[in-house]
């Protein structure tokens, strides 16, 4: 079972059951990020290891029992973000002005040929349990053959689709742009996805800019003791993330 992916040579990614490690060129020698999803202690914690000095440096933790919570802040943070940017339609407009991006079938179609273009195109390697993966540098173009056959699925399956069976994916404008749908209490709720190429920056204004940059500002103070040693004194103890519950009033 493949437990390692490797991109490029340049970025490498571990996962096991409760823990995902990411280390690579951009890290200084020895350091590589965790994220620890909880042991005895209850906490889920992000640290930088020295593997050298095996020396850790905790960024932040939050309390297992509440991080369903603080996600679900998060996402209802997000819906007021985008909301601006949903739309909502029924059934019958979906399907009258769009065209269905369906994964699952398009899978199904793929056929070894298909298939081996693509892996070949990505240069997918497997060795032992390392999955590695190298994107073209130049010229990136997805293979003649495998952008064919996505073009053929979405024009023969405009209409063939019940939308009713899916629950998210890709959707096609008549006139050719394209959204991100996903389909709650029997509607449709369409988002350009235009939009979400700035995720990154919506990410960071549904989690809140004063906690982003004193992560980002506890991350490069741990970078810079786990390398150089250059503050020791430095605040070992992390940012700790939880919920706060507002007493009610007598």
């Amino acid at each position: 079972m493949i437990n390692r992916i490797k991109i490029n040579e340049e970025l490498w990614i571990y996962f096991s059951d409760n823990k995902w490690l990411v280390g690579g060129i951009n890290f200084p020698k020895n350091i590589h990020l965790t994220l620890h999803l909880g042991g005895n202690s209850g906490l889920i914690d992000l640290h930088l290891k020295n593997e050298k000095k095996t020396e850790y440096f905790t960024i932040l933790t939050i309390d297992k029992n509440e991080i369903e919570e603080i996600l679900s802040l998060i996402i209802l943070n997000l819906l007021k973000i985008l909301k601006d940017k949903i739309k909502t339609l029924t059934f019958r407009e979906f399907k009258r002005d769009y065209k269905i991006f369906d994964y699952q079938i398009l899978e199904k179609k793929i056929s070894k040929s298909y298939l081996k273009d693509f892996l070949d195109f990505f240069g997918m390697t497997e060795s032992k349990k390392t999955l590695g993966i190298n994107f073209p540098q130049d010229n990136f173009r997805i293979p003649y053959n495998f952008n064919r056959l996505i073009k053929n699925h979405i024009t023969q399956n405009k209409r063939r689709i019940n939308v009713e069976e899916l629950s998210s994916g890709t959707a096609i404008h008549k006139s050719g742009n394209n959204f991100t749908y996903f389909i709650l209490n029997k509607q449709i709720f369409l988002c350009d996805s235009n939009s979400l190429e700035k995720i990154d920056q919506i990410l960071i204004e549904a989690i809140g800019f004063e906690l982003f940059e004193n992560v980002m500002k506890r991350y490069s103070e741990g970078l810079e003791y786990l390398t150089e040693n250059l503050n020791k004194n430095v605040n070992k103890n992390p940012i700790h993330i939880r919920i706060v519950k507002k007493e009610a009033s007598a």
